[in-house]
Parts: C-alpha cells; structure tokens; sequence
C-alpha cells in the first residue's frame, strides 16, 4: 500500500480505494455514416490523389502476380490510365494478381482492414480504393483473378452518397448505407483477361481546369508521385541504380501509360537539364549519395542529391525541385516536405534530391502528405541537418560566385567603353586623364574580385586572362596616344560639348550616333 511523509516527518496511511470488477461494455457500436465522409473527400483534399491511390494498388497488385509466378517480372506489369473526354469518364487499369471472386465482395466493402499491413506492400490501412468516391458520379471496380470463369463488379453510387449524406436528419449506419449505394454484379467479359483489376471513374467532377480529366496535369503528377523509370538522359541515372544496387534496394518500377501507344509512357521528371526559362537552363554537375542510421544503428534511408549551378529557385513546373521522400519509390508528402530544416527556407527550392525510406517503423500519415511523429521519423530528420547545411552553403557560394562575375563583367565593360571613347579622338585631354584614372581603378578593383577564394583554379586562370587582356587594351591605348600627334577634328569647345554627351547620354552607343552627327553636321 502507497504512503506518503506528512509534514510532521511521520508515514501516514493513504485512503485505499477498493476495487471492484469491471463489467465488459453491452452495447452495440454505432459507426455513422460520417465516417464515410471523412475517409474519402476529407482524406484526399488534393482531388489528383486519386491516382496515386489507385496506381498504388496496381503496383502491388503487379509485385503479387510476380510473386505468385503469374509474371515472370516487374517488367511484365503494365498499369493504363485511360481518359474518355466524349463520355467523361477514367479507366485505370492492372494486369496484376486481381481479386478472386470468393474475396470480392468482402475486400471491396471493407474499411481498415486491408491484407497488406504488415508487409512490403505500399498502402495497408485499407482506405485508399475510397478516394474517388467524393470526385465522380460513380465509382466502379472490377476484377478477375487467375481461375476464375467471370469478372466481379462493385459499382458505387456516389450522386446518392452525396444525398444521404447531406441528409442531415438520417442517423442511419455505415452498413445500411453502404447496402444503399453498392451493388455486386457477375459479369461474363469474352475479352476479359485472366487477371486484372480496374477502377472506373465515371463523369469526375469539373474542377479548376477540369483538373480530373487534363492530360498534362495528370502526366506531371504522375512522373513526380508514382514509381515510373527516369528518363534515359538523366546524367545520374546509372549512378542511382548502381549505388541502390549495392545497397539492396531494387526500385519498384512500373510501365505506367497514358492512353494507347508506347510513346505515351510516363517518365520521371528528371531531365538532362534543368530549364530556369526558355532561354536559361542550369546543368547537373555531380552527385552525392547518403545512408542514413537509424534508431537502432540499422539504416533507416538511403538518398542521394543531385549538385548543380545552384543559379536560384528551380521553378515549380519542372517538378523536380526540394529533397523529397519516397516509400516503395511512391512519393509522400510535396517538395516543401522539409523546407523547415534548411537554414532558409527558399534554399529548398534550389536542392534536387531524394531519400527512400527502409525503415519500416517511419509511417506516412493516412493522407501522405506527412508522416507520424515518432522517434524514429524525428531520428531520420535530424540526421537530414548537415545534409540540407551543405546544400544551403552551395547556394550561398554560387550565389557570391555570380554577384562577383556579374561585377567583373560589369567592370570589363566599363573599361572597355572608355577605351572606345578615348580611341574616338573626339574628347578633351582633360577627359581622357579621368577615363583613363577611372580604367586603372576599375582594373585594379576586377583583378582583386578574380582572386576570390570562392573561384576555383580553372574560373581564377579564366579570369586572370581576362584581367590580362584588358591590361594590354589599356597599355596599347596609352602608347598609342603618346604616338600619334594629330590633331583633333573638334576644337576645345566642341570636345568639352562632347565631353558632355559621353558624360551624360544613357549609354554609349546613344552618345556615339549624337557625336557622330556632330561630326557628319560639322564637315559640311
């Protein structure tokens, strides 16, 4: 029995409660039909979601077949999204395992309590094949499994869904509603494959762009989120492969398709370069790979980042920018997944990278669009800090390289156009003395700026020619001077008015056509 001192430094005895048995819970659980709402539109706010989830299953649906020996490989798989704009409606479709008839019914209906949890399978909480309920008219799956003489169809309702649940006076179940709005048929397909599955998505809902039915921003979602191969003239492919390789780690990949014909597989978006605009692009200079220890000095994530020119923010369109994660190469969460731990935020725009996480006790969340906070996901951030520091310091310096050059060139071209004033012979000697002062300094300011530490031997030696050929202009104009003994074309007047105009136009080139009309005004 617990005690406790009083304050008279004496044991007194605490009030024991007594126990007493605990009668077990008679009732009848009552689940909403709520919860139906918010394991579908509450769960996938982002209405392209819907392609992940369904391409997700397809994938493990492929891995199964190759594990039962229905296909030989990966390679074999083949996952198809088909749009029909005249009838608006979405086909996506898998020549995986299927599901056999006798499971059917009860995995197509059931919430939570998917087969896959537990293993190497990308979703397991059993909620992902709901996604489309709350963004189509209906919502229809079919399937077959090897063995099977007919192919199974589960049709949802979801204009109906949409009524009973808005209904706010109805407390009817989860069940009922569900007998309400599914039905089960039996369906004698001639063509039918073996083995397939397949969702139907018909008459999705108009959204910004038609955004459920706009080809270009389905491809661009799909080559960022789903496990498809890089591009061939990504520079870094082998690379990746070769380390994963050594590492155990064999990339899920999947020929995924948009509508017919080979030329419509979809790629990752990796590219040979990296497009800022149209007439500016960045290029990939090396890579740099990382294993990550976990908790239990296991690896809990091995990535890698790919170094470039670093000349900004990689635009938003080229769906390649910050370090992202990926869990059986499916991607969780957005490129902002750990803006936070840079050391400024912008610096996660201008990274490329990817980690993919191995160990199994760091969980997405039941969106995926982050993951659950534990010692391990904590372990696994942390451990990103010198990774995301240097990259932060490669910004910085790039950012310093450029601002010098851009000052160096400036330079160049200051001097450069005084050296054309002076060769003009139009300006006062007075002028010259200034131009040619201004010149040195400016000489002197470049050739300190090319000594940089920053630069490397090769761009020091680049700009140490440099320095040494505007020298030499600056050299052969003052000998040239001391040479030639002519006699200006303008008389001291008119090379103070020149003066001037060099002194005060915009830019030279608007000086130069003012003094030569000047010129041309005065010969005649």
């Amino acid at each position: 029995m617990n005690s406790k001192i009083s304050s008279t430094g004496q044991k007194k005895k605490l009030i024991e409660i007594s126990s007493e048995a605990t009668d077990q819970l008679d009732i009848d659980i009552v689940v909403g039909k709520d919860i139906l709402e918010l394991l579908s539109t509450s769960m996938y706010l982002d209405p392209l979601t819907i392609y992940r989830e369904y391409i997700q299953n397809a994938a493990d649906a492929i891995d199964d077949a190759v594990e039962d020996n229905i296909l030989s490989s990966r390679s074999e798989g083949s996952i198809q999204v088909k749009l029909d704009h005249l009838d608006r409606r979405v086909l996506i479709h898998d020549n995986g395992v299927g599901v056999p008839n006798n499971e059917f019914e009860s995995r197509l209906t059931s919430f939570g309590s998917s087969k896959k949890r537990g293993t190497q399978s990308r979703g397991f909480r059993g909620v992902g094949r709901l996604a489309g309920l709350g963004y189509c008219q209906e919502l229809i799956f079919r399937s077959r499994s090897m063995g099977d003489e007919t192919v199974k169809e589960i049709r949802w309702d979801c204009r109906k869904l949409k009524t009973m649940l808005s209904d706010t006076e109805s407390s009817i179940g989860l069940e009922e509603l569900i007998l309400s709005i599914a039905s089960i048929k039996n369906k004698i397909i001639a063509d039918a494959p073996e083995h397939f599955f397949e969702v139907e998505i018909i008459k999705p809902r108009r959204l910004g762009n038609d955004l459920l039915m706009n080809e270009a921003r389905i491809v661009d979602y799909i080559s960022e989120i789903a496990p498809v191969p890089m591009f061939g003239d990504f520079p870094f492919e082998n690379k990746i492969s070769k380390f994963f390789e050594s590492k155990s780690l064999y990339l899920g990949e999947y020929a995924i398709f948009l509508n017919d014909g080979d030329e419509n597989q979809i790629f990752r978006p990796f590219k040979k370069k990296i497009e800022y605009h149209e007439s500016r692009f960045g290029t990939f200079e090396e890579i740099e790979f990382f294993e990550i220890e976990g908790v239990d000095s296991n690896t809990a994530a091995i990535g890698w980042v790919a170094h470039h020119d670093y000349q900004g923010a990689i635009p938003y369109s080229q769906k390649i920018r910050g370090l992202k994660v990926r869990i059986g190469n499916i991607q969780i969460g957005g490129s902002r997944l750990f803006a936070d731990i840079f050391p400024e935020e912008r610096f996660n725009s201008w990274a490329v990278g990817e980690f993919h996480i191995l160990d199994s006790r760091i969980v997405p969340n039941g969106r995926r669009d982050e993951f659950e906070l534990n010692t391990h996901y904590l372990n696994f951030r942390s451990h990103l800090l010198p990774i995301v520091n240097d990259v932060a310091r490669r910004c910085r310096n790039q950012s310093g390289i450029r601002n010098r050059i851009k000052d160096i060139t400036s330079g160049e071209t200051r001097i450069t156009e005084a050296i054309e004033i002076i060769k003009t012979g139009a300006i006062s000697k007075s002028y010259i003395k200034i131009l040619e002062k201004e010149a040195l300094v400016r000489l002197g300011e470049i050739r300190k700026a090319s000594q940089h530490d920053l630069f490397q031997n090769t761009l020091k030696n680049e700009l140490a020619d440099r320095v040494k050929a505007l020298e030499q202009a600056i050299n052969s104009l003052a000998l040239n001077r001391s040479k030639n003994k002519t006699k200006s074309s303008f008389n001291a007047s008119e090379q103070r008015i020149i003066d001037l105009i060099y002194q005060c136009s915009v830019n030279k080139i608007v000086a130069d056509v003012l003094v030569q009309r000047i010129r041309d005004a005065l010969s005649k």
